[in-house]
């Protein structure tokens, strides 16, 4: 009994670690918010915690409540395991998100970019 035990221990520290190393890199943080906060979808995605699961279909409404289970399960893994990292995974979707409007805003207005404090240069720049 103990040496299972101590099997169960050894792939609770590997998936730990696994986990540590994904928290640890931009690359992995945004691979893990995408999981978490993406609304999940048939054809992939993520698993939609901040959303609405609710559908006039049993099996639909099942199926993306089963998804948003799985991503409130990982995301309290990863608030227990490093708090601070949850939160990084946050705040990088969201400064993403506002880089993102921001870009959009400019493609559509026609407020020259210079007065958003965005140099614009005429001519070969040199």
């Amino acid at each position: 009994m103990s040496e299972e035990m101590s099997r169960s221990e050894r792939l609770r520290m590997r998936n730990e670690n696994d986990l540590r190393m994904m928290l640890s890199t931009p690359n992995g943080r945004r691979f893990l918010g995408n999981l978490i906060f993406d609304p999940a979808s048939l054809l992939g995605g993520g698993t939609g915690v901040n959303h609405a699961t609710f559908s006039q279909s049993h099996a639909t409404m099942a199926a993306a409540e089963g998804a948003r289970d799985v991503g409130l399960r990982l995301l309290a893994c990863i608030e227990a395991l490093d708090f601070s990292a949850a939160l990084q995974i946050r705040r990088e979707r969201y400064d993403e998100a506002d880089a993102e409007v921001v870009q959009e805003r400019l493609r559509e207005s026609e407020v020259p970019p210079e007065s958003f404090g965005i140099p614009v240069h005429e001519g070969p720049v040199g």
